[in-house]
């Protein structure tokens, strides 16, 4: 029985803070400095590794954590100091911080002294471009005030120049996630043939040709191409349609270089950038507001609100501020839903808080699902049964005075014989049909074995709803003095009957009132023109245009001053 966990006190080293302890035989701990150091990652699983007591260190330059796992039966306050001494050894010609980091959240731990020489101040010298962004340091930009900021940034209201972008960009490397890699063709049909039951038919398949059941190999081999193809070509249509999902954000932002508002690709924005933000804006880069009007932003896909949330530039937050309350910062991934402003850009690529998180769910290795837990362990108890049974027939034939060859070919046809060939068809297909029936529920499956994990759900919770919408809203129904008026299917209803909402005079005022006052951009023609700005705004303008109200027009007609 596993000894209960020692009750350990916080340590009280500046470079050392305790996080949990809760497991015996395992310790977390939050080194100041990690935090988005690989290198610093490195020294500490060298160094701790070393240590005779110690079975395994795995530092994460993500969280600033560690982890150590030893014997049980250690006593956790010891290898903690021991911890702390070899910590202290590896960081000897390094200043020690003034605070200690804080292990609820260790991201804004505070930076070491020698980490904090200005890294702004660029050499002008040949650099290669770099297609892994190199990022500065941490900083904690939701405590600065705006002007504090763009000193620190060493850049000014007008922007970087266009050589000094340049420059910038060939130190820290292009703005872009980390891409998942893409499984190939060969890797997805490799991967429906590589379990265990496939290698028992292909051992069958070798056995029944040595003894001379070619007939029995080529359905064997038949029955395993069939099961490979299925799967191949289920998986490999469901890759292609998640991949092309990963494509459709937005290529291009704006920002101010040199006191011109100009349009760049989204990789090219650089350190000190200054984005123009509008409705509809996508924010390319982790950024410090220095101005707003109005500002919200829709950050579900960071902080899982579905409600834009208000942004204030004057805003100064605490340290430990939480990520969805810092009024003053925006952060790659979100949109701008109303409002305008400008913001610094202080972090890009990887080194963004969408990218760490993108980089710490990379990390997780998803385990096996039942089904493939429970045909692996058939397939091992099967091998079993039928290894015991093919030698004890084989020994009891010889025994009996038959000649052993004739008993390992009866042996051998016999194990032949139990392997149930058409098992993993049986199962692929079936998965492969689940997978058709998802798509056609718009639901996409990226493996075969997901299927089952998905069958067996029969109950979802969910505390948030507008993260899984298209973040898009319609207009359903006008109400004004007179009848209601209901939307559907771009007709228009009022007690039961079509209606032509430009013959009603209030619905005429209202629509244009609608058209006028929105900041919702209107880019091509035709019947249908994009719309860009915030889903509210959209979808009034939208119900105009279905009304046959024409905007460009009435827009250029009554031109806007403010």
């Amino acid at each position: 029985m596993a000894q209960a966990a020692p009750s350990i006190e916080p340590s009280t080293a500046h470079w050392v803070t305790l996080v949990h302890a809760s497991s015996p035989g395992r310790l977390r701990l939050n080194v100041q400095g990690l935090y988005r150091s690989p290198s610093l990652k490195a020294e500490l699983e060298t160094s701790l590794s070393q240590h005779a007591q110690i079975e395994t260190v795995s530092a994460n330059p993500l969280t600033g954590n560690i982890l150590v796992k030893f014997s049980p039966d250690l006593e956790a306050a010891k290898i903690l100091e021991e911890i702390e001494q070899r910590v202290l050894l590896l960081f000897a010609d390094r200043p020690i911080p003034a605070g200690k980091p804080s292990p609820a959240t260790p991201r804004q731990a505070p930076e070491p002294a020698a980490a904090k020489r200005s890294w702004f101040k660029f050499e002008r010298t040949q650099a290669q471009v770099s297609t892994q962004t190199t990022a500065p340091p941490a900083q904690t930009w939701h405590i600065l005030d705006a002007q504090k900021t763009l000193r620190r940034l060493e850049t000014s209201p007008d922007g970087l120049s266009v050589e000094e972008a340049g420059h910038r960009l060939q130190i820290y490397g292009y703005n872009r996630l980390a891409e998942s890699k893409r499984r190939s063709a060969l890797q997805i049909f490799a991967e429906q043939i590589a379990n265990p039951a496939m290698a028992m038919l292909g051992v069958s398949a070798v056995v029944s040709v040595a003894t001379g059941g070619l007939i029995d190999a080529v359905v064997i081999v038949s029955a395993v191409l069939l099961n490979a193809i299925i799967g191949y070509v289920t998986e490999n249509s469901s890759e292609r349609t998640i991949n092309a999902l990963g494509s459709m954000k937005p290529t291009h932002a704006q920002v101010i270089r040199g006191g011109r508002t100009i349009k760049i690709p989204v990789e090219e924005i650089v350190i000190g950038d200054l984005l123009v933000l509008t409705p509809g804006s996508y924010v390319s880069a982790d950024a410090r507001l220095i101005n707003s009007s109005r500002l919200t932003v829709d950050e579900s896909a960071l902080t899982g609100e579905s409600l834009p949330v208000g942004k204030h530039w004057d805003f100064i937050a605490r340290e430990d501020t939480p990520l969805a309350d810092r009024k003053n910062m925006l952060h790659m991934g979100t949109i701008v839903t109303g409002g305008s402003g400008q913001a610094v850009v202080a972090a890009t690529g990887h080194s963004t808080e969408i990218g760490v998180i993108q980089s710490l769910v990379g990390e997780v290795k998803p385990p096996d699902t039942l089904l493939q837990r429970q045909l692996d362990e058939l397939n091992t108890n099967l091998a079993t049964v039928c290894g015991a049974l093919c030698v004890g027939v084989f020994g009891l034939g010889v025994l009996r005075g038959y000649t052993w060859l004739q008993m390992l070919s009866s042996a051998i046809s016999l194990a032949v014989a139990a392997i149930p060939e058409g098992l993993p068809a049986v199962a692929t297909t079936t998965l492969a049909i689940g997978i058709r029936n998802s798509h056609r529920e718009k639901v996409l499956i990226r493996q075969l074995g997901a299927v089952e994990s998905l069958g067996s759900v029969q109950v979802i919770c969910l505390d948030k709803t507008g993260t899984l919408t298209l973040n898009k809203m319609k207009t359903v129904s006008i109400h004004t003095a007179g009848p209601s008026v209901s939307i559907a299917d771009e007709r228009f209803e009022a007690e039961g009957c079509l209606i032509a909402p430009l013959e009603q005079a209030e619905l005429k005022q209202l629509l244009r009132i609608v058209c006028l006052c929105s900041e919702v951009k209107i880019t091509g023609s035709g019947s249908r023109p994009a719309l860009e700005g915030s889903p509210t705004e959209s979808a009034l303008i939208d119900a105009a245009i279905n009304a046959g109200e024409d905007v460009p027009t009435l827009r250029a007609a009554h031109p806007l001053l403010k």
